[in-house]
Parts: structure tokens; sequence; C-alpha cells
């Protein structure tokens, strides 16, 4: 690396892996230091300020989930990578829900751990880059997304998006038709990431032929008619979100393919062999029951569960009648 070592804390009670840990990361550039308890890795993250943290999810003296919370209460900006075992996915999914910005199993595969790390570097660069001058004043004339009304239902969903908006987690939106699912991704969206790319598909609008193409890419000479590179939507959405609208249209075949890409992180073009990064955070979308598909065999568990780590219902209007003037004045306002 030829930037200024990017610090680095280990929170891991297991001697051997940290002393591992800090030779193999000191070689790639960083800057490690590490703890061997909950009350250190809290101690040495308050004063070393770290960018990044590899904590272990049981330590001798509590969870690392507990530091994890302190960390996002302090309004902490460190992207944090979890450490777990196969046994504990509950407790991997609610750090998740945390802020943390991925999860390793152990036995640590480095290469994965590497990977990891790589992205999360990226997202720091981009989160250190992306608010130019020129973007807060485009942000400022354009105006953040948002979500007209005052009623109970309205200010859970605020608690929910804040929620979302927290770390990079997979979000899963619920609601009827028309009730502004979209909305609420690109208000996450707004949140997480503006200057980023926010790349839209709607998983019911093709045939599952196409659909595959449109989401993974292809190259040239995939398949008839394929007569040059086409990048598809998991590349173009980048360290941005990728919003799946009709999530629960997805054929089968192309859940098993979506499920490998939300585990592995990569993928390839149709009709290539070249393994690509994905780097951006899922926000899937639907109005179907999704529980119902699951136990029918049309929807897969697996990468139901990958969806739903932050799940968030969007209510009708119906059940919040009052919001109604508020959305007539600001449709008025806009459009006058």
């Amino acid at each position: 690396m030829s930037e200024t070592p990017r610090n680095l804390l280990i929170v891991d009670d297991d001697r051997a892996l940290r002393r591992s840990l800090e030779l193999e990361l000191a070689g790639r550039g960083f800057a490690p230091r590490s703890a061997a308890t909950l009350a250190e890795g809290e101690a040495l993250w308050r004063i070393a300020e770290p960018d990044l943290v590899i904590l272990d999810l049981k330590l001798p003296d509590g969870e690392g989930l507990e530091l994890l919370a302190r960390m996002g209460e302090a309004g902490s900006r460190a992207r944090v990578v979890m450490i777990t075992g196969h046994h504990d996915m509950e407790k991997a999914l609610a750090a998740m829900r945390l802020g943390a910005f991925d999860y390793v199993h152990k036995p640590l595969d480095v290469d994965e751990l590497d990977r990891v790390l790589d992205r999360a570097l990226a997202e720091i660069r981009a989160a250190e880059t992306a608010r130019t001058p020129e973007l807060e004043a485009a942000l400022a004339e354009s105006g953040a997304p948002r979500l007209h009304g005052k009623s109970r239902a309205l200010l859970e969903l605020h608690k929910a998006i804040g929620q979302a908006s927290r770390g990079r987690a997979n979000v899963l939106i619920r609601g009827e038709s028309g009730t502004g699912k979209e909305l609420v991704a690109r208000i996450i969206h707004w949140n997480l990431a503006p200057g980023a790319p926010f790349v839209a598909v709607n998983c019911s609008a093709l045939v599952p032929t196409l659909l595959e193409s449109e989401l993974f890419g292809h190259e040239k000479g995939a398949f008839t008619g394929a007569l040059a590179r086409r990048r598809g939507r998991l590349e173009l959405a980048g360290a941005g979100v990728l919003f799946l609208d009709e999530i629960g249209d997805l054929p089968l075949d192309l859940q098993a393919k979506l499920l490998r890409v939300l585990q592995e992180r990569r993928f390839e073009r149709v009709g290539g062999a070249q393994a690509l990064d994905f780097a951006a955070v899922v926000i899937a979308a639907t109005h179907r029951d999704l529980e119902a598909l699951v136990a029918s065999g049309a929807f897969r568990e697996d990468l139901y569960y990958r969806l739903k780590v932050v799940e968030i219902g969007v209510p009708p209007l119906r059940e919040r009648k009052e919001d109604i003037p508020l959305l007539v004045a600001a449709f008025l306002a806009r459009y006058k």
C-alpha cells in the first residue's frame, strides 16, 4: 500500500491467531494492534480510533456484540469484521444489524479475510472522497428523498430506516404495492452512500434468460445476439446499492446464483470465467408472503435469511390516514 497505513485492531483471545493476523496484516501495509479481552479491546479502540476492527464474537469477559453496540452508540466510523463459528449464524446476523461490515467464519480463510478487508478499505476510501463540495451542492439542490407524515406508523418506519442505514447489511423491505418500498430503499441509499450508484432491477419484469444477463452481464458470444460484452447490474452497482424489486418473483435457478454472490461476494458474467468482486449493499423488496413461498419450496430458505438481515415493513396509507394532509401539501408544493 502506498497510502498511510490504516490502523487496525484485532480483538481475539486466541494468541496464536492474533500473532498470525498481526504479521499477515502488517505485511499488507496495515498498522495492527491486538487485544485478548473485551475490556482490553474497548480500551484500545478508544485510544487508537482504528479504521478497521477484526472482532471475535466470543471473548473471555463477554461477547463481541457488546463492543460493537458501544461503538455504534459512540458513532464510530470503523468498519468491523466479526469472527464467528459456523453454528453462530443468528449472532452473525445480529452483528450485521448492529452495523458490522461483514463476518468471516473460523477457521479463518486468509484469502476470504483479504477480500473482506479490501472491500472495507474501498468503502472507507469512497466515504472519504464521496462528499465533495460539488456533491454537497448537488444534494442540497436536489434534496434527500423524504417520507411525508407524522403518524406513529411513519415514526416507526423512520426508526427502521435509521437502523438499516447504520451499516451495510442486506435489507428486506415488505409492503403492499404502491406503499413506497423503492422510496424507502432510496432513502437508505442516500444515508449510506449518496455519491455511489443506486441500481434497480424489477425481478418480475423480464423473462428468466434475460433477467440473468441483466443481473450478471455477459461476454461477447455468450449466446445468440450477444454481439459485445455488457456489464450487468451487479457490476454497475459498484459500492452503492443494488435494489431488487419483487424479489419473490425471482426464479429458483437465479435464486441459487444470487445466494452464491451474497455468500462469496464475487460473480462471473454470463459466458465468462473472470471472477468480479461484488461490493454493493443489497436491498430487496416484495409484496408477497416470502415465508409461504419458502414453505412451498418456491423460494430458497437460505436466500431468505441472507436477505432479511434487516427487515422493514412499509405500512399502507389506510393505516396512517393522519398523514394524508401532509402528503397532499407536499404534492401541491412539488407540482405547483
